[in-house]
């Protein structure tokens, strides 16, 4: 651990831990692909999905910075599974239509 870290505990173990190891940090990222590829989720960008978990609910961006890799995947995996249990896709953003008036 760098000079940022030193002094601060950190939980290994746990619900409340980070991916250590490849093995742990490979379970993260299958984990996710499956959130990412469901069919609701397979045209958002990453940040998209995250984002919309993480700026329409309590969890704010320096919460998101400090999260630990399983309870994140975990508030993730929580979120999406409520829209696919709707059988909902996510809303599609539409660019309102703007009047041009000098045309007119």
């Amino acid at each position: 651990m760098g000079k940022i870290m030193d002094g601060r505990k950190m939980s290994i173990t746990g619900p409340g831990r980070r991916a250590i190891d490849d093995e742990e940090k490979r379970e993260i990222i299958e984990r996710l692909y499956q959130l990412w590829t469901w069919r609701g989720n397979r045209f958002l960008r990453l940040g998209q999905l995250i984002g919309n978990v993480y700026h329409s609910t309590d969890h704010g961006g320096v919460t998101l910075y400090y999260e630990e890799d399983y309870p994140l995947l975990d508030i993730l995996e929580t979120a999406y599974r409520q829209l696919r249990e709707k059988e909902t896709e996510p809303p599609v953003f539409t660019m309102p239509e703007v009047r041009n008036e000098q045309a007119e």
